[in-house]
Order: structure tokens, then sequence, then C-alpha cells
């Protein structure tokens, strides 16, 4: 497939599947006309060649500047913030408790000194 521009848009070579022949393409992203020829051999070794144009009025999208997180990404990211988590819990679970109000404090203030 060539491109209004004559951009081969054709992508690694051609697959046969059953009575079908398949060609990948790069995205149409030009307004135009674009041109898609092709060449088949038959069984017989007859060459049969042919082509077609079609008129494209609307380009595909450009590709987002922001792709999308692989999923591992998210895993990642889940394992991380859980890992924060029981950090701080760890950290906080360590740290001494200060006794309440109708208990004896654990640590005294500047004021309580003479």
């Amino acid at each position: 497939m060539v491109s209004p521009s004559g951009v081969d848009l054709a992508r690694g070579g051609p697959a046969v599947t059953g009575l079908g022949v398949s060609q990948p393409v790069s995205p149409a992203r030009e307004v135009g006309v674009y041109v898609v020829s092709y060449a088949v051999v038959a069984v017989d070794g007859h060459l049969s060649r042919g082509g077609y144009e079609f008129l494209l009025t609307r380009a595909a999208p450009a590709p987002s500047r922001h792709a999308a997180l692989p999923a591992y990404w998210w895993v990642m990211l889940g394992l991380a913030f859980l890992g924060l988590v029981l950090g701080v819990a760890v950290i906080l679970r360590g740290q001494p408790r200060r006794a309440d109000r109708r208990g004896v404090p654990s640590v005294s203030s500047s004021r309580d000194r003479p």
C-alpha cells in the first residue's frame, strides 16, 4: 500500500492463510488516495496481478505521547505502594506509645522540670 505522498506502508512480509493473503501495513496518517497493488502466483504457476485505489477522507489519529502503562508496571506500582504502607506501619509500630491522660505520661515536658 502506497500513501498519497508515495511512502510504502507495507511492514513485514505477506502471510498466506488458507485461501487468503494478508500484508501488515502502517496506519494511514494522510488524507488522500492510497494505492494497493498485489501479485499472486497460483498453484498452477499462473501469475495474477491487480490493484485498487481508495480515498481516505479522515486520517488515523497520531499516537499519544502518553502511552498507557503495561500491566506489569501497574503490578509493580501496586507492590511498591503496598511496601510503602507496610514500611510505615512497621515504623509506627516500633514507636514508643504515649500514655493517655489517665495514665502516667511517658515523656515529660520542660514545664514539669524545676
